[in-house]
Protein backbone atom coordinates (compact mmCIF):
# COMPACT_ATOMS: atom_id res chain seq x y z
CA UNK A 1 0.00 0.00 0.00
CA UNK A 2 1.13 3.32 -0.85
CA UNK A 3 2.94 5.62 2.39
CA UNK A 4 0.47 7.98 3.08
CA UNK A 5 0.70 11.74 3.98
CA UNK A 6 0.34 13.51 7.23
CA UNK A 7 -2.68 14.99 5.73
CA UNK A 8 -4.28 11.72 5.04
CA UNK A 9 -3.55 10.32 8.20
CA UNK A 10 -5.44 13.17 10.12
CA UNK A 11 -8.46 12.76 7.74
CA UNK A 12 -8.52 9.06 8.57
CA UNK A 13 -8.33 9.59 11.92
CA UNK A 14 -10.79 12.05 12.12
CA UNK A 15 -13.31 10.38 10.34
CA UNK A 16 -12.58 6.92 12.52
CA UNK A 17 -13.21 9.70 15.42
CA UNK A 18 -16.43 10.83 13.97
CA UNK A 19 -17.28 7.13 13.59
CA UNK A 20 -16.54 6.00 16.82
CA UNK A 21 -18.99 8.76 18.58
CA UNK A 22 -21.43 7.38 15.54
CA UNK A 23 -21.01 4.01 17.92
CA UNK A 24 -20.37 2.50 14.26
CA UNK A 25 -16.80 0.62 15.38
CA UNK A 26 -17.19 -1.81 12.20
CA UNK A 27 -16.26 1.05 9.56
CA UNK A 28 -13.74 2.41 12.52
CA UNK A 29 -11.82 -0.97 12.79
CA UNK A 30 -11.97 -1.13 8.80
CA UNK A 31 -9.75 2.71 9.39
CA UNK A 32 -7.82 0.73 11.63
CA UNK A 33 -7.48 -1.59 9.43
CA UNK A 34 -6.33 0.31 6.24
CA UNK A 35 -3.79 2.43 8.13
CA UNK A 36 -2.30 -0.19 9.79
CA UNK A 37 -1.32 -2.06 6.57
CA UNK A 38 0.18 1.42 5.71
CA UNK A 39 2.53 0.98 8.61
CA UNK A 40 0.84 4.21 10.80
CA UNK A 41 1.15 3.91 14.24
CA UNK A 42 -2.28 6.01 14.89
CA UNK A 43 -4.02 2.91 13.18
CA UNK A 44 -2.42 0.37 15.92
CA UNK A 45 -3.45 2.50 18.91
CA UNK A 46 -6.95 3.01 17.19
CA UNK A 47 -7.73 -0.75 16.71
CA UNK A 48 -6.79 -1.59 20.01
CA UNK A 49 -8.77 1.14 21.59
CA UNK A 50 -11.86 -0.11 19.73
CA UNK A 51 -11.43 -3.34 20.61
CA UNK A 52 -10.79 -2.84 24.19
CA UNK A 53 -14.15 -1.02 24.25
CA UNK A 54 -15.59 -4.32 22.68
CA UNK A 55 -14.41 -5.98 25.83
CA UNK A 56 -11.93 -7.80 23.52
CA UNK A 57 -8.68 -7.39 25.54
CA UNK A 58 -6.32 -10.78 24.59
CA UNK A 59 -7.07 -9.26 20.67
CA UNK A 60 -6.36 -5.34 21.98
CA UNK A 61 -3.44 -6.73 23.64
CA UNK A 62 -1.72 -8.35 20.55
CA UNK A 63 -2.14 -5.54 18.32
CA UNK A 64 -0.01 -3.34 20.52
CA UNK A 65 2.51 -5.71 20.94
CA UNK A 66 2.34 -6.22 17.25
CA UNK A 67 2.55 -2.39 17.14
CA UNK A 68 5.75 -2.65 19.00
CA UNK A 69 7.32 -5.17 17.20
CA UNK A 70 7.09 -2.91 14.24
CA UNK A 71 7.59 0.71 16.07
CA UNK A 72 9.64 -0.53 19.34
CA UNK A 73 10.08 3.23 20.57
CA UNK A 74 6.40 4.17 20.06
CA UNK A 75 5.64 5.55 23.87
CA UNK A 76 1.95 5.44 22.73
CA UNK A 77 1.83 1.24 22.97
CA UNK A 78 3.15 0.67 26.30
CA UNK A 79 0.36 2.80 28.29
CA UNK A 80 -2.41 1.15 26.86
CA UNK A 81 -0.87 -2.51 27.39
CA UNK A 82 -0.19 -1.34 30.53
CA UNK A 83 -3.45 -0.38 31.95
CA UNK A 84 -4.77 -3.94 29.73
CA UNK A 85 -2.70 -5.83 32.02
CA UNK A 86 -3.07 -4.34 35.15
CA UNK A 87 -6.99 -4.48 34.68
CA UNK A 88 -5.95 -8.84 34.27
CA UNK A 89 -4.21 -8.07 37.94
CA UNK A 90 -0.62 -8.41 36.00
CA UNK A 91 0.77 -5.08 38.22
CA UNK A 92 4.50 -6.21 37.79
CA UNK A 93 4.20 -6.60 34.03
CA UNK A 94 1.88 -2.91 34.01
CA UNK A 95 4.10 -0.94 36.09
CA UNK A 96 7.49 -2.54 33.61
CA UNK A 97 5.08 -1.22 30.44
CA UNK A 98 5.15 1.66 31.89
CA UNK A 99 8.67 1.79 33.00
CA UNK A 100 9.27 1.57 29.45
CA UNK A 101 7.35 4.56 28.26
CA UNK A 102 8.98 6.18 30.31
CA UNK A 103 12.26 5.46 28.99
CA UNK A 104 11.31 6.20 25.74
CA UNK A 105 11.87 10.28 23.69
CA UNK A 106 8.79 12.35 23.28
CA UNK A 107 6.92 10.35 26.44
CA UNK A 108 4.48 12.43 28.73
CA UNK A 109 5.53 12.00 31.80
CA UNK A 110 2.27 13.20 34.09
CA UNK A 111 0.56 10.57 31.20
CA UNK A 112 2.22 8.06 32.40
CA UNK A 113 2.54 8.94 36.20
CA UNK A 114 -1.60 8.72 36.31
CA UNK A 115 -1.71 5.38 34.83
CA UNK A 116 0.98 4.41 37.39
CA UNK A 117 -0.91 5.67 40.20
CA UNK A 118 -4.28 3.85 38.67
CA UNK A 119 -1.72 0.97 38.83
CA UNK A 120 -1.17 0.86 42.18
CA UNK A 121 -4.63 2.25 43.59
CA UNK A 122 -6.44 -1.02 41.80
CA UNK A 123 -3.74 -2.96 44.34
CA UNK A 124 -4.84 -0.84 47.36
CA UNK A 125 -1.11 1.02 47.27
CA UNK A 126 -2.92 3.91 47.89
CA UNK A 127 -0.22 6.63 49.61
CA UNK A 128 1.63 5.58 46.30
CA UNK A 129 -1.01 6.09 44.00
CA UNK A 130 -1.67 9.51 46.11
CA UNK A 131 1.72 10.43 45.85
CA UNK A 132 2.33 9.88 41.94
CA UNK A 133 -1.06 11.83 41.39
CA UNK A 134 0.18 14.92 43.63
CA UNK A 135 2.87 15.55 40.93
CA UNK A 136 0.20 15.67 37.83
CA UNK A 137 0.44 19.37 36.78
CA UNK A 138 -0.30 19.00 32.99
CA UNK A 139 -3.69 20.90 32.91
CA UNK A 140 -5.05 18.66 30.56
CA UNK A 141 -5.32 15.80 32.91
CA UNK A 142 -5.55 17.95 36.18
CA UNK A 143 -9.62 16.46 36.74
CA UNK A 144 -8.55 13.21 35.72
CA UNK A 145 -5.89 13.28 38.46
CA UNK A 146 -8.02 14.96 41.21
CA UNK A 147 -11.05 12.88 39.82
CA UNK A 148 -8.74 9.41 40.82
CA UNK A 149 -7.59 11.20 43.68
CA UNK A 150 -10.93 11.47 45.35
CA UNK A 151 -12.06 8.20 44.65
CA UNK A 152 -8.51 6.62 46.07
CA UNK A 153 -9.47 8.89 49.39
CA UNK A 154 -13.17 7.76 49.59
CA UNK A 155 -11.67 4.26 49.58
CA UNK A 156 -9.30 5.05 52.51
CA UNK A 157 -12.27 6.45 54.29
CA UNK A 158 -10.77 9.98 54.23
CA UNK A 159 -13.73 11.81 53.65
CA UNK A 160 -11.98 14.76 55.86
CA UNK A 161 -9.35 15.24 53.47
CA UNK A 162 -11.73 15.13 50.36
CA UNK A 163 -13.52 18.07 51.78
CA UNK A 164 -10.38 19.57 51.70
CA UNK A 165 -9.51 18.73 48.49
CA UNK A 166 -12.37 20.01 47.23
CA UNK A 167 -11.71 23.28 48.84
CA UNK A 168 -8.06 23.53 47.78
CA UNK A 169 -9.05 22.30 43.87
CA UNK A 170 -12.48 24.33 43.90
CA UNK A 171 -11.36 26.35 40.81
CA UNK A 172 -9.89 23.66 39.05
CA UNK A 173 -13.06 21.17 39.58
CA UNK A 174 -15.58 24.29 38.57
CA UNK A 175 -15.63 24.06 35.10
CA UNK A 176 -15.00 21.01 32.19
CA UNK A 177 -12.83 21.86 29.51
CA UNK A 178 -14.74 18.68 27.16
CA UNK A 179 -17.06 15.63 27.28
CA UNK A 180 -14.62 13.54 29.56
CA UNK A 181 -14.07 16.36 31.89
CA UNK A 182 -17.64 16.72 32.56
CA UNK A 183 -18.66 12.96 33.30
CA UNK A 184 -15.67 13.29 35.46
CA UNK A 185 -16.56 16.42 37.40
CA UNK A 186 -19.77 14.19 37.54
CA UNK A 187 -18.06 11.77 39.59
CA UNK A 188 -15.72 14.05 41.46
CA UNK A 189 -18.88 16.28 43.10
CA UNK A 190 -21.09 13.14 43.90
CA UNK A 191 -18.30 12.01 46.01
CA UNK A 192 -17.60 15.32 47.54
CA UNK A 193 -21.14 15.29 48.14
CA UNK A 194 -21.25 11.76 49.89
CA UNK A 195 -18.03 13.10 51.65
CA UNK A 196 -20.15 15.68 53.63
CA UNK A 197 -22.71 13.19 54.69
CA UNK A 198 -20.40 10.88 56.51
CA UNK A 199 -17.87 13.32 57.75
CA UNK A 200 -20.27 15.92 59.12
CA UNK A 201 -23.90 14.77 58.09
CA UNK A 202 -23.24 18.74 56.55
CA UNK A 203 -26.67 18.21 54.10
CA UNK A 204 -26.44 21.62 53.23
CA UNK A 205 -23.07 21.20 51.27
CA UNK A 206 -23.55 17.60 50.08
CA UNK A 207 -26.88 19.28 48.14
CA UNK A 208 -24.62 21.86 46.81
CA UNK A 209 -22.05 19.72 45.27
CA UNK A 210 -25.19 17.00 44.00
CA UNK A 211 -26.68 20.10 41.93
CA UNK A 212 -23.54 20.62 40.70
CA UNK A 213 -22.44 17.14 39.68
CA UNK A 214 -26.33 16.77 37.88
CA UNK A 215 -25.14 20.02 36.14
CA UNK A 216 -22.51 18.15 34.66
CA UNK A 217 -24.06 14.95 34.39
CA UNK A 218 -27.93 14.61 34.88
CA UNK A 219 -27.52 10.39 34.35
CA UNK A 220 -24.98 10.80 37.53
CA UNK A 221 -27.18 7.81 39.46
CA UNK A 222 -25.25 7.93 42.37
CA UNK A 223 -25.68 11.94 43.02
CA UNK A 224 -30.04 11.27 42.14
CA UNK A 225 -29.64 8.19 45.02
CA UNK A 226 -28.07 10.95 47.15
CA UNK A 227 -30.76 13.22 46.77
CA UNK A 228 -33.25 11.36 47.22
CA UNK A 229 -31.31 10.22 50.64
CA UNK A 230 -30.88 13.48 52.03
CA UNK A 231 -34.74 14.65 50.99
CA UNK A 232 -35.65 11.00 53.14
CA UNK A 233 -39.21 10.70 51.65
CA UNK A 234 -40.63 7.42 52.10
CA UNK A 235 -43.50 5.55 51.30
CA UNK A 236 -44.87 1.83 51.12
CA UNK A 237 -47.19 2.63 48.44
CA UNK A 238 -44.20 3.96 46.40
CA UNK A 239 -43.07 1.80 43.19
CA UNK A 240 -40.40 3.10 40.43
CA UNK A 241 -42.34 4.33 37.31
CA UNK A 242 -40.52 4.92 33.89
CA UNK A 243 -41.56 8.55 32.28
CA UNK A 244 -41.63 9.38 28.21
CA UNK A 245 -41.19 12.77 29.18
CA UNK A 246 -41.54 15.94 26.79
CA UNK A 247 -41.01 19.64 27.44
CA UNK A 248 -39.65 23.27 26.63
CA UNK A 249 -36.40 25.03 27.86
CA UNK A 250 -37.72 27.78 29.53
CA UNK A 251 -37.54 31.56 27.72
CA UNK A 252 -33.89 32.90 27.25
CA UNK A 253 -31.86 29.81 27.94
CA UNK A 254 -31.39 29.34 23.93
CA UNK A 255 -30.20 31.33 21.33
CA UNK A 256 -32.85 32.65 19.29
CA UNK A 257 -34.07 30.34 16.60
CA UNK A 258 -32.74 27.13 18.48
CA UNK A 259 -35.77 24.81 19.14
CA UNK A 260 -36.71 24.82 23.07
CA UNK A 261 -38.59 21.69 22.76
CA UNK A 262 -37.14 18.63 24.57
CA UNK A 263 -38.09 15.04 25.42
CA UNK A 264 -36.31 13.02 28.06
CA UNK A 265 -36.81 9.85 30.32
CA UNK A 266 -37.06 9.35 33.76
CA UNK A 267 -37.41 6.49 36.35
CA UNK A 268 -39.22 8.07 39.50
CA UNK A 269 -40.01 6.32 42.79
CA UNK A 270 -43.71 7.49 43.22
CA UNK A 271 -46.86 6.61 44.25
CA UNK A 272 -48.49 7.57 41.07
CA UNK A 273 -47.68 8.63 37.59
CA UNK A 274 -49.36 12.44 38.68
CA UNK A 275 -46.60 11.98 41.72
CA UNK A 276 -43.86 11.28 39.68
CA UNK A 277 -44.21 13.89 37.56
CA UNK A 278 -44.56 16.54 39.74
CA UNK A 279 -41.38 14.84 41.39
CA UNK A 280 -39.51 15.12 38.08
CA UNK A 281 -40.61 19.29 38.06
CA UNK A 282 -39.43 19.13 41.67
CA UNK A 283 -35.93 18.11 40.24
CA UNK A 284 -35.65 19.81 37.42
CA UNK A 285 -33.51 24.03 37.12
CA UNK A 286 -34.98 26.79 36.38
CA UNK A 287 -33.59 25.85 33.13
CA UNK A 288 -36.98 24.00 32.35
CA UNK A 289 -40.22 25.46 31.73
CA UNK A 290 -41.95 23.12 34.60
CA UNK A 291 -45.07 23.62 33.62
CA UNK A 292 -45.05 22.37 29.95
CA UNK A 293 -43.37 18.78 31.19
CA UNK A 294 -45.90 16.16 30.20
CA UNK A 295 -45.86 12.66 29.89
CA UNK A 296 -45.78 10.51 26.78
CA UNK A 297 -45.43 7.07 27.68
CA UNK A 298 -45.27 5.75 31.25
CA UNK A 299 -45.10 2.18 32.76
CA UNK A 300 -43.76 0.36 35.86
CA UNK A 301 -40.29 -0.60 36.61
CA UNK A 302 -38.46 -2.95 38.58
CA UNK A 303 -35.76 -1.82 40.40
CA UNK A 304 -32.74 -4.51 41.74
CA UNK A 305 -33.40 -2.64 45.81
CA UNK A 306 -37.08 -4.39 45.98
CA UNK A 307 -37.30 -2.30 49.50
CA UNK A 308 -36.30 0.99 48.47
CA UNK A 309 -39.27 3.33 49.50
CA UNK A 310 -37.47 6.58 48.50
CA UNK A 311 -39.35 8.78 47.03
CA UNK A 312 -37.89 10.89 43.63
CA UNK A 313 -35.82 10.47 40.50
CA UNK A 314 -33.86 7.59 40.46
CA UNK A 315 -32.75 7.61 36.83
CA UNK A 316 -33.06 10.80 34.29
CA UNK A 317 -31.36 10.43 30.77
CA UNK A 318 -30.17 13.37 28.72
CA UNK A 319 -32.21 15.83 27.03
CA UNK A 320 -33.03 15.05 23.39
CA UNK A 321 -33.51 17.89 21.29
CA UNK A 322 -36.30 16.72 19.70
CA UNK A 323 -39.03 18.45 17.80
CA UNK A 324 -42.43 18.17 19.81
CA UNK A 325 -45.73 18.09 17.41
CA UNK A 326 -48.64 20.28 19.42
Amino acid sequence: MPKLTQEEIEQLMGRALDLLAEEDDEEALSIAAQLMEAEVPEGFSLAASVNESLQQGDEAKAILINGIAKFPDHWEFYVPLAELESQSGNTEQALAYLDKAESLPDNMPDYVNLHRAVTYSRVGEFEKALGLLEQVEDMELVVPAINLQVKVLYDMGRFDLIIELANEKEELIAMAENESETFALGEIHTLIADAYLQEDEDEASATEHIYIALEFDRTQIDALDLLRRIKNMTSEKAKPFSLLVSGRFAEGILEEGEDPNFITSYVVMAESPEEALELVRDFETDDIDGESLRILEVSEEELDDEDDKLKGVVMASELGMLSIEE
